[in-house]
């Protein structure tokens, strides 16, 4: 058997969305929280999940890529990373590159909307230390969440950027695998990757980002059908991210060529026309909470998931909000599930003990988006550690992952069960409620703080998903935010929008 000659290649993951206005701040204890691991031996443990970096994991030894691994890093989404926290990490990229020369290319998995105090377009910045550290000649491959706000600047670092092509995120391990592969054919001289951004003015709301819907199923169509096209290595739609206030807000199509800037050009422009004519598409219409809790007690069978879409923890939000909480308890609702994160609920818990009755207040204490503090009576249930593993279908970075929501406590508010944990905490996967004891499939109305993150877990048993219109810091109107850094006229921010701001850049270094 031949052997596969071996290349030395820098490998880092770094992901955080930021909600420009969220006021929970991103330090390090945030990515503690969640997930964060220093050098090889903590990055391996995510061998065998469903994450992008697992998809490089499994194939670089059968390609040859030699990984030298430097951090993974990941927080539940909130407001900019501090200063101290995005230099920490930069300054670990710079050593880990160093200490891993010469290099023969790098991999890195970002999320595509990070901000920093001192970084508008954090991700930019990460590709602009790791390309000067390795100069212009060795390629730079990394795969995007396809909620990137995609920079110019990104573009011009990178020999390639790869978004994920769902949401919810189902495919990440596949790109992983795709972006091993595309660095592996750049290094042995088969891939010369031109790369053409298209920015169309359009900055979607992530509950109408469902790429298994229209009007995103019908963009992604065209994406994939351009996509076989001889002479083409990748169309990729990044959706964007609705919520960070960035000169680069909004949807991107990034579409990879065979050097050949011309043919790049015009896929890219040709999906970002599509999106534009769709774009009515994108404003949603859903009921308010007093509507959409009688909906759901109407219905005969279960359960019902009502989604709070003002409350979208994996967009930053609180996961405190109230509006539905306070709508079921006062239709007296029946075997609804509410999961919140409150602190001081978890500690009255805790100090009552099981089977105790506690008078405490609920939710509304992280910021003024999210509603007032309910005022609860209800008998604590159990009390738990919060560590949990997602198993069934997933999303992103789940499958096989451990997880940890702080310490949990369940409380029985009579008709309504209401799930306290310290932590902020996705609520995507069914592990998460069975984990402290509730079965979701038996239940009448599960309250889902979320956009689509949920769905491939929860749609399975869902006998009926109603989305709706609740207050928060993720609202359905972005007119509600006060945006101070968009440069340009974004459809629905604005309404009269044109396609004459739709902004195109081309890879300096990638073409011919």
């Amino acid at each position: 058997m031949k052997k596969i000659k071996t290349y030395n290649i820098g490998f880092a993951c770094f992901l955080h969305e930021a909600h420009s206005f969220s006021n929970i701040p991103t330090t390090l204890d945030r990515f503690r929280e969640h997930h964060f691991a220093l050098g090889a031996g903590e990055m391996r443990k995510t061998a065998g999940t469903s994450t992008e970096m697992a998809g490089v994991w499994d194939i670089a030894p059968r390609l040859g890529l030699q990984l030298h691994p430097i951090f993974h890093a990941f927080p539940v989404p909130g407001a900019p990373l501090t200063a101290k926290t995005f230099n920490f990490f930069c300054d670990k990229l710079v050593k880990g590159l160093r200490a891993a020369a010469p290099l023969d290319g790098i991999l890195l998995n970002l999320h595509g909307a990070m901000i920093a105090e001192n970084a508008l377009d954090a991700e930019g910045e990460f590709l602009r230390i790791a390309r000067k550290i390795v100069g212009p000649k060795i390629p730079i491959v990394a795969t995007l969440d396809c909620h990137a706000n995609v920079s110019e600047l990104m573009v011009d670092m990178a020999d390639a950027l790869i978004p994920y092509d769902t949401n919810p995120h189902v495919d990440c391990y596949a790109r992983g695998v795709q972006a091993a592969r595309l660095l592996r054919a750049i290094l042995d001289g088969k891939a010369k990757p031109c790369m053409v951004l298209a920015k169309p003015p359009l900055i979607p709301v992530p509950q109408k980002q469902n790429t298994g819907q229209s009007p995103m199923k019908d963009v992604h169509a065209l994406a994939f059908k351009l996509e076989k096209l001889p002479g083409v290595i990748n169309v990729g739609v990044a959706l964007g991210y609705a919520y960070s206030d960035v000169p680069e807000a909004g949807m991107s199509i990034i579409a990879i060529t065979q050097n050949d800037p011309k043919l790049a050009r015009t896929i890219a422009e040709k999906v970002a026309r599509k999106a534009w004519t769709v774009r009515r598409g994108f404003i949603p219409d859903f009921p308010k909470p007093a509507e959409a809790v009688a909906m759901a007690i109407r219905e005969s069978k279960g359960p019902v998931i009502l989604v709070e879409t003002g409350d979208n923890v994996g967009a930053g939000s609180a996961a405190d909000a109230t509006a539905l909480l306070a709508e079921l308890l006062r239709q007296k609702a029946r075997d609804a599930v509410v999961m919140m994160r409150d602190v001081e609920a978890v500690n009255a818990c805790f100090k009552a003990g099981i089977g105790a009755t506690v008078r405490t207040t609920v939710g509304g204490k992280t910021d003024a988006f999210h509603g007032k503090p309910v005022k609860v009576t209800g008998r604590v249930r159990l009390l738990s550690d919060g560590r949990y593993v997602n198993r069934g279908p997933m999303h992103c970075m789940e499958e096989g992952v451990e997880w940890q929501m702080g310490r949990c406590a369940v409380l029985e508010c009579g008709g309504v069960t209401i799930p306290l944990t310290e932590f902020r905490v996705y609520p995507r996967n069914v592990m998460q409620l069975k984990s402290l004891g509730i079965q979701p499939e038996y239940c009448k109305i599960i309250v889902i703080k979320a956009a689509h993150s949920f769905r491939p877990s929860y749609e399975p048993i869902a006998a009926k998903i109603i989305e709706v219109d609740t207050p928060g810091l993720t609202p359905t109107d972005l007119s509600s935010l006060p945006f101070r850094n968009i440069k340009r006229r974004l459809f629905p921010l604005h309404p009269d929008a044109t396609l004459k701001s739709m902004i195109i850049s081309e890879r300096s270094g990638g073409c011919d």
